[in-house]
């Protein structure tokens, strides 16, 4: 009965607990690996453009290249995710980030399309192990109150790693850098964010709530200490959570990651600076304010109000009537 109660006293302390510079600090953590993985996903599309230059692939391997890192992310989400379940967050919080640097350096140095495919696999596998692990950690550190603003500031680091490719991107044509050289820079500069967040993430505790999780307690109000229930209580719960994160990923990486085509289809003679320019000013002016936006309003709106108005504006700026 002792540890039930010292139980549920550490997750009450959690939920309970004044924000303060421990919270701010686990944000800064699980942020940076959120920007690493946005950097590091979304800069193919800058590089595929000199790539395609550079060694004329086919159609096939273009889609290839561009696409093969989001595949490896379904996987490392599983993988990691799980490993994470049983033998705890902090064991493996770190290696995912090293998986990062390897891939991203490792798609730098590449001499031929295979090696380019498998590091950036490689690199997807890492991306798709801090999603969950980053999200999770900064969730169950975060207090009841201030939930939806800390979680929702954790991905808004994504949005700043959207911003800063292209910024890259245009810094390294416009001092007319070899583009043999530049692509290499592009994609190889984002092993630094990522080692960054492995040497945080070292001195990172355990979770309490993963390290309560199983502790039987009476009476108590927070299910995160209590026995889990059987999988099946929540398949209405993953359905629609994973349902929403398929659609908003189905539009948001595909356009992302496409950005520079889609511009150079609108503006064939604009050229490729005026190209990714221009997608820097989209990003600028509406994906960064509109994650720090939907951090701050989270906790007053709610998530799921604010996750439909989100779903239904995007729903109308897609279809033909927008």
């Amino acid at each position: 009965m002792k540890s039930a109660n010292t139980s549920v006293s550490s997750i009450a302390a959690l939920n309970d607990a004044t924000l303060g510079l421990f919270h701010l600090k686990t944000m800064l953590t699980a942020g940076l690996g959120f920007f690493s993985a946005a950097y590091d996903l979304f800069i193919i599309g800058y590089a595929l453009a000199l790539i395609r230059q550079e060694w004329h692939p086919d159609a096939l391997m273009m889609g290839l290249i561009g696409s093969v890192s989001l595949l490896a992310v379904l996987f490392g989400a599983y993988l990691f995710g799980r490993i994470a379940d049983i033998y705890g967050r902090r064991k493996i919080y770190g290696i995912e980030a090293l998986l990062m640097v390897l891939g991203a350096l490792g798609s730098a140095c590449a001499n031929d399309i295979t090696t380019l495919i498998i590091f950036r696999f490689i690199l997807g596998l890492g991306v798709g192990g801090d999603y969950p692990l980053s999200s999770v950690i900064m969730s169950e550190y975060a207090n009841r109150d201030n939930r939806g603003l800390l979680v929702g500031l954790t991905f808004s680091f994504q949005a700043l790693g959207v911003l800063i490719g292209p910024g890259i991107a245009l810094a390294l044509l416009a001092a007319q850098i070899d583009h043999d050289l530049a692509w290499r820079i592009m994609l190889g500069l984002g092993a630094f964010p990522a080692l960054g967040a492995y040497w945080m993430r070292r001195s990172m505790p355990e979770s309490p709530r993963w390290l309560n999780r199983a502790t039987k307690a009476p009476n108590n109000a927070d299910s995160s200490v209590t026995s889990p229930k059987p999988l099946r209580h929540y398949w209405r719960y993953l359905l629609g959570t994973a349902g929403a994160w398929f659609a908003f990923d189905y539009a948001y990486y595909g356009n992302t990651i496409s950005t520079p085509m889609i511009m150079h289809a609108l503006a064939p003679h604009g050229g490729l600076m005026a190209n990714i320019a221009w997608s820097w000013i989209v990003f600028a002016i509406a994906a960064v304010p509109g994650y720090f936006l939907a951090a701050f309003t989270l906790d007053r709106i709610g998530h799921r109000r604010l996750q439909l108005i989100g779903f239904f504006a995007w729903a109308w700026l897609f279809s033909p009537l927008a």
